[in-house]
């Protein structure tokens, strides 16, 4: 009797053994394999290529349209938080390279860029009146936290006063879907400039110098979302060179048209362009047209932008180029493109 129960503990013994052998070659073979997830970011006009040769209007113009800071936010399939850093540029620049993570593999990425959130922006979030700190509000987001999606794809830049425009390092943004294989992969991924662009450039064919006082936009928008919202891109290839331009895009339910304003104390010399700085706002969907006015010597002359899309959406440039004759506008031509240039022969009637 005794020989028998020795052989039942024996034989239950061994079962014991190899079925924890085989649940640990089990765990062994679901283990997470972590690799190295290098990133390099550019602006979405450069992207395609970081030494190609632009238009004047296609470049930067200036430190505030680059990259001075960025953030990068990697999120697991499960929606959980991996990675969230900051990272401050050493200078501003175009593209920066090779920002490397330990990720695990054999997933898809959701990428969050944030680029020169320490811009004094207005940030909304909802239906809320009150305005983020946005550096707080990612600085708060941490590894291992449920990463708050509905909440970042309703945050919305706002413009309040009628002078209002985007001041200092642009604020710059972009969510990629980044497959992980089970080995170092490296991605390029490219943020968008979250404003639309407007240069003018006067040149006064009159026989005497004018004054400039003013200056008004028509219809442009007061709110859009801090993201792109259900963007869609295509590339377009113009004399040779690749460019990604935004085809489709959402704006938030009331973005607010009004006249945006400018004054101004410049002197219009005879024959001489005169450009004035940029002027930074929202991208928008309005219905109708668009139009602007300068304030000359004291008169107003107004005009219809008839060759201007109804939608601007982000990183637009939009550059007006008005030809004045004494007291009136002799003529318009506007170029609208994704910062680069062509240019349009509008049908601009006065």
């Amino acid at each position: 009797m005794k020989k028998v129960a020795y052989v039942i503990i024996l034989w239950l013994t061994a079962l014991f053994i190899v079925a924890g052998c085989s649940r640990d070659a089990k765990e062994d073979s679901e283990k997470e394999v972590l690799v190295n997830l290098n990133i390099n970011v550019a602006l979405s006009d450069v992207a395609q290529g970081e030494s190609r040769s632009v238009t004047d209007d296609a470049k930067a113009e200036n430190d505030d349209e680059k990259m001075q800071t960025l953030r990068v936010i990697v999120v697991r399939e499960n929606g959980i938080v991996e990675d969230n850093r900051f990272i401050r540029l050493n200078q501003a620049t175009e593209l920066y390279k090779d920002v490397s993570f330990k990720v695990v593999s054999k997933e898809q990425k959701q990428i969050y860029l944030f680029v020169n959130e320490e811009t004094a922006i207005k940030i909304g979030h909802g239906s809320s009146n009150e305005l983020l700190k946005l550096t707080n509000y990612l600085s708060e987001i941490k590894q291992g936290d449920e990463f708050p999606t509905t909440e970042i794809s309703q945050l919305t830049v706002q413009l309040d006063a009628n002078d209002e425009q985007l001041n200092g390092a642009l604020p710059m943004s972009e969510c990629h879907l980044v497959e992980v294989p089970e080995k170092d992969h490296e991605c390029k991924l490219f943020v968008t400039r979250a404003a639309v662009k407007f240069s003018f450039r006067i040149t006064n064919k009159g026989e005497n110098t004018s004054q400039l006082t003013g200056l008004t936009i028509n219809e442009v928008a007061r709110k859009e979302y801090y993201l792109p919202h259900n963007a869609k891109y295509e590339d377009e290839v113009i004399e040779g060179k690749t460019y990604r331009a935004i085809t489709e895009y959402e704006v938030p339910a009331n973005p607010g048209y009004y006249t945006h304003e400018q004054k101004y104390n410049t002197s219009l010399p005879v024959n001489k362009e005169v450009s004035l700085a940029p002027i930074y706002l929202l991208e928008g969907k309005f219905e109708g047209k668009y139009s602007v006015s300068v304030t000359i010597n004291g008169a107003k002359l107004e005009g219809e932008l008839n060759n201007l899309p109804r939608n601007l959406p982000r990183n637009t440039h939009v550059v007006v180029n008005i030809t004045l004759n004494d007291h009136h506008l002799e003529s318009i031509i506007v170029d609208v493109e994704p910062y680069r240039e062509a240019i349009l022969e509008p049908d601009f009637g006065l």
